[in-house]
This record gives C-alpha cells, structure tokens and sequence, in this order.
C-alpha cells in the first residue's frame, strides 16, 4: 500500500521539487499575471483575486530565476521574485527596480513573503511604503538578499494589506 503526503498547501495543484516551492498568492482586487524566466519563459499564469499558483524551485548552472508579477502586461512594470540555487543554499529577493503602473497595487496595499527555512528572514512592506527598503529598489540594495539553507517553500503574499480589509 502506498501513502502520499497531504500537500502543505492542499488547495493547490501538487508540485514536486526537491528545493521546494514559490508560491504566488494574490490577494489584490483583481487579476494579476505571472511568469517565470530562466533559460526559457513559460506561459503567462492569470491568478483571479484569492488565487494562488505555484512554481517548483529549480536549478540551473548557468544562472538564476525570475518569476515576474504584474497587475498589467510585463512591459507596464513588475515586481520580480528572483532566485538562484547552490550547493543548497537558496538566495532569493523581491525587485521592484523594474516597478511601474503594473506595480503599484501591490506597492499601495502591501507585500510580503514569508519562507518555511528555519531561521529564514522574511520580507514585509506594509502598503503605501513605495520605498519598502527589504525589497530591491536600485540596484545595488544587496541587503535584501535573503538565505535559505536546504529545502524552503517561499510564499509571496501580493497585496495582503487589501486582504486584512475583506
């Protein structure tokens, strides 16, 4: 007889990756959409309000990841979550370098993440702090790394102050 795990997130399609798992949540009043980049890009995901989708960590060697966010298109400005793997250890942040109008819902009602690593630091910009300074704002915010050692599902929580409303 085989036994399977109940997923962490049972409301969730199953995913399987052995560094674990991002999971976009959105919270905002409407739609938001998200890709993920890295060697290639993959078909554009439509999260409709109170809708979560998830994408397995993955590694590659010849660089890291980008699952960009936006309320828009992806030439209107997005909030990136961005990742790289090695030697099991996960570096991960939020960028909002590339911010515009398909941002600034999440800059107005919140954003955070929150990460299942043990002793992991999570990331919080309440709403309305277009200057949050956990997530990348210039390029050289390097503070806002983050560090998982070994296996972590990452939550990104967009607009979460809009949540703490309804």
């Amino acid at each position: 007889m085989q036994v399977n795990a109940l997923p962490l997130y049972p409301h969730l399609p199953r995913m399987t990756s052995l560094y674990g798992d991002v999971i976009i949540s959105n919270h905002c009043p409407n739609s938001v959409y998200a890709t993920e980049v890295g060697s290639s890009q993959t078909a554009l995901r439509t999260l409709i309000p109170n809708q979560s989708t998830v994408f397995p960590i993955e590694v590659r060697d010849d660089g890291g990841f980008s699952i960009k966010i936006t309320t828009t298109n992806l030439d209107n400005g997005v909030l990136q979550f961005e990742y790289t793997e090695q030697d099991d250890t996960l570096w991960w942040d939020l960028s909002l370098i590339n911010k515009g109008n398909g941002t600034r819902m999440f800059v107005e009602e919140g954003i955070n993440a929150t990460t299942s690593c043990e002793g992991g630091k999570n990331v919080d910009c309440p709403a309305g702090d277009s200057c949050c300074h956990e997530v990348y704002q210039k390029p050289d915010d390097n503070q806002v790394i983050r560090v998982c050692e070994g296996y972590a599902n990452i939550t990104v929580n967009l607009c979460y102050g809009y949540a703490d409303r309804t």
